[in-house]
């Protein structure tokens, strides 16, 4: 049962946190490894406008953007409230990851996320080639993960989460004013920033492929698992209504 609440709640939290993430960043959509942020220094951007290299012809409300509620939280240009959205979202993801990892070294249930040995690496590239193919592994190979599916969730969890957690408060201006050493220990703000987004992106990416993966691959077995904790083939429709509905609030709200 603890599972699978810290599994919803994590849904839900990353899910909106990607969300009013995207708020955050459009309110200056460049990202930048340097700290000077220089007219055209951005490693990626997400407008087609250009800075103006004369002085004072250009501001950063500028480069705003106005994007749907449906797409960002809360969308329409409200920086202020995506930050206080993002700000209490992380707080509950950050504790519930707490309760998970306690619950999981507690219940010897690590041992499903942390791989044990290097035969996870040829383990892992099989599944790979077997989804490439568009083949499904068979239904024996997940115990309770596949290879592939048990490294992606490593680090995920271990790797990704810590590096969310760690550059996050490196782009507060408080943090920042009052720790100037934990900003330059990550090479600055902007590069904490551009940190940040690659986790985002890595969460978003594996966020996608998994709720695919849920529904393609063994889907009758994967969403009665999610939802009861066992597969029951009579409960199939409304495990996928469950399913649904909260991918559905996660967007919608």
């Amino acid at each position: 049962m603890w599972l699978r609440v810290t599994y919803l709640i994590n849904f839900l939290c990353i899910g909106m946190l990607i969300r009013s993430g995207i708020e955050i960043l459009t309110s200056r959509p460049r990202l930048y490894f340097n700290n000077h942020c220089t007219p055209g220094s951005e490693w990626i951007r997400f407008t087609r406008d250009t800075v103006p290299l004369e002085e004072g012809a250009f501001t950063a409300r500028d480069d705003q953007r106005d994007l749907s509620p449906f797409i960002s939280l809360p969308g329409r240009a409200k920086i202020g409230l995506g930050r206080a959205w993002h700000g209490i979202l992380t707080c509950v993801w950050m504790v519930n990851g707490l309760v998970y990892v306690v619950l999981m070294i507690a219940t010897g249930a690590w041992r499903r996320l942390v791989p044990t040995s290097l035969e996870i690496l040829p383990k892992a590239w099989d599944s790979f080639l077997t989804y490439l193919h568009l083949q499904a592994p068979s239904l024996c190979d997940f115990t309770p993960y596949d290879g592939l599916q048990q490294l992606g969730y490593f680090v995920i969890v271990f790797v990704a989460a810590p590096l969310m957690i760690i550059t996050g408060p490196a782009m507060s201006p408080a943090v920042v004013g009052r720790f100037p050493w934990y900003a330059k220990m990550l090479g600055g703000r902007q590069t904490a920033r551009s940190l940040h987004f690659l986790g985002m992106a890595l969460y978003l990416g594996f966020a996608v492929v998994h709720v695919l993966l849920v529904f393609i691959v063994h889907r009758e077995h994967n969403l009665t698992h999610i939802v009861y904790g066992h597969f029951d083939p009579a409960r199939v429709g409304a495990a996928a209504l469950i399913v649904v509905a909260t991918i559905a609030g996660v967007i919608a709200l």
